[in-house]
C-alpha cells in the first residue's frame, strides 16, 4: 500500500478588501510518486489587473515541480508570463510566476477583472509526509 501525502493549503492574501490569489488542487491527499495539479485562482473584486504574482512554497524533501518553469498560464490575465521559475531554497522549493498583460491593439495595456485561473502547475509527491504544506507566500 502507498503511504499517503495529506496535503494542506495556506493561502494569504497580500490585500485587504483588494485582489486575492489563492490555491487549489484537484483533491486532498496524493501517494508518493503521484503528480498533483494546483491551480492559483486570482479574484480581482472589481479591480481592473494589468499583472499578478505569487510565490508558492513547497516542502523539497516531500514535493518536486515537474519542471524548472513549473506554472502553465490561466485564462485569467492576457500576455506573456514574466517569470516562470522553480528554484531550490534551502529545505523548500520556491515556484514564482508573474504575468503581465499584453498590449491593446489601440496601444493601451490589456486588463482583467472578475475572477480565474491565474495559473497551475504540477508537483510531484517523493516522499510521505502527513501534513505537509504547500503554501502562497506572496501575491501581488
Amino acid at each position: 500500500m502507498t503511504p499517503l501525502v495529506a496535503l494542506l493549503f495556506l493561502a494569504a492574501s497580500a490585500w485587504a478588501q483588494a485582489p486575492a490569489l489563492t490555491l487549489a488542487a484537484q483533491r486532498d491527499s496524493v501517494g508518493v510518486g503521484d503528480t498533483l495539479e494546483v491551480r492559483v485562482r486570482v479574484d480581482a473584486r472589481g479591480r481592473m489587473l494589468t499583472s499578478a504574482s505569487a510565490v508558492v512554497a513547497l516542502a523539497r524533501g516531500v514535493f518536486a515541480p515537474l519542471s524548472e518553469m513549473p506554472f502553465a498560464a490561466g485564462d485569467f490575465l492576457p500576455g506573456q508570463p514574466y517569470d516562470n521559475a522553480a528554484v531550490a531554497d534551502g529545505d523548500e522549493w520556491r515556484l514564482s510566476y508573474v504575468a503581465v498583460s499584453g498590449t491593446a491593439a489601440e496601444g493601451g495595456r490589456l486588463a482583467a477583472t472578475g475572477q480565474g485561473e491565474l495559473a497551475r502547475f504540477w508537483v510531484r509527491a517523493v516522499a510521505p509526509a502527513n501534513g505537509a504544506i504547500l503554501r502562497l507566500e506572496g501575491a501581488g
